[in-house]
């Protein structure tokens, strides 16, 4: 971007009297600059079975045109990727972009096809990842965004006194816990006075249902219930 004035003088070969001087100006040419000007990944929380939809925005932040490249996007980072390292999970071809014109990539995937943990992740975007282009700024091209995998479990189930005759009020304690990352929304905990098979979600017939409020990562919440057994048979 930067501008050159030199003067020209030109001076006739057999009279010195007869001259010119032309004023010239040269402007170096800013190259082109391609960055991730945004990168979100929605729903930002949710479980390993949750679709989820990335969203890549490319712009050329530079004054010259840019040719076809590849924008590369990395799942789960725990450093900066670098330019054609392998492994990505996804690879998009960026059409050629004018100054200032912006390309948005898109892209659903489920957690629970990539075995990620339970946990709060870091993705990674790179712009120009193959280096098809000379560009003004090289450490600018990549961009991260976190989502999370939350995870709730039952962390204890105990009901007191154990032993009692059957008009001996019990007292349920269940403790549920987030193990995973992230924030899970209002839930919903069953319990089942008596089984002889695993319960299935949705399945109908619960003694109990609490309404659980949403978890932070590692919070746990307490629910409880009093019930007398001969009440029910």
């Amino acid at each position: 971007g930067s501008v050159r004035h030199v003067l020209v003088t030109a001076m006739a070969r057999g009279d010195s009297a007869k001259t010119d001087t032309v004023k010239a100006s040269t402007t170096v040419p800013t190259p082109a600059d391609l960055v991730v000007s945004a990168l979100t990944i929605t729903p930002q929380d949710g479980g390993t079975n949750t679709p989820r939809t990335v969203t890549c925005t490319v712009k050329n932040v530079g004054t010259a045109a840019t040719p076809e490249t590849r924008t590369a996007f990395w799942l789960q980072r725990t450093s900066a990727p670098q330019p054609l390292e392998a492994g990505a999970n996804r690879v998009w071809v960026t059409p050629a972009l004018a100054p200032g014109v912006t390309f948005i990539h898109t892209w659903t995937f489920t957690p629970a096809g990539y075995g990620f943990p339970a946990d709060a992740h870091t993705a990674v975007a790179l712009a120009d990842w193959a280096e098809q282009v000379a560009e003004t700024n090289e450490d600018n091209n990549r961009r991260g965004a976190t989502w999370a995998i939350y995870d709730l479990l039952v962390s204890g189930l105990t009901i007191s006194p154990q032993s009692g005759d059957a008009n001996t009020a019990r007292t349920v304690t269940c403790v549920v816990k987030n193990i995973g990352g992230g924030k899970t929304p209002e839930t919903r905990t069953a319990l089942w006075l008596k089984r002889t098979s695993s319960p299935q979600p949705l399945e109908t017939g619960a003694n109990r249902l609490w309404v659980t409020k949403p978890l932070v990562r590692m919070e746990t919440v307490t629910l409880t219930w009093t019930f007398t057994p001969k009440n029910y048979g």
